[in-house]
């Protein structure tokens, strides 16, 4: 199976000599995917660093006597959103990993272009 941090730095490419075989890559419905997957990886990590820096904020105001039980359920709705995102990661990494797995492997630069053995030269 191909890698993803390849394909992305390599994409036009890549979509080039799959083209000049007969296999038309699907480099938009790819890079929405990608984006989708990054934006939503990023939210997540966001969302840790915050729920962590909430989390000493209230482990100070609790030692000061001080009531916090509505930034402990800020703190829960961020667990809870983070959740949800890594669900929606998997679910993309998943997609992913199907769309990689149906591109056959990319020929060299050496293969003449064509979509059957004909194609080739002797």
């Amino acid at each position: 199976m191909h890698e993803l941090s390849y394909f992305r730095a390599n994409l036009d490419t890549i979509a080039a000599r799959l083209a000049a075989r007969g296999f038309p890559l699907k480099v938009d419905e790819f890079r929405e995917l990608d984006q989708r997957r990054r934006a939503a990886v990023t939210e997540t990590e966001q969302l840790k660093a915050r729920r962590n820096s909430e989390s000493g904020e209230i482990s100070k105001l609790r030692k000061q006597g001080i009531d916090t039980s509505e930034q402990q359920r800020q703190v829960r709705e961020i667990g809870e959103r983070i959740t949800a995102l890594d669900e929606q990661v998997k679910q993309l990494d998943d997609e992913f990993r199907q769309m990689l797995a149906g591109i056959p492997n990319v020929p060299h630069e050496s293969v003449p272009e064509g979509r059957s053995e004909a194609d080739n030269v002797e």
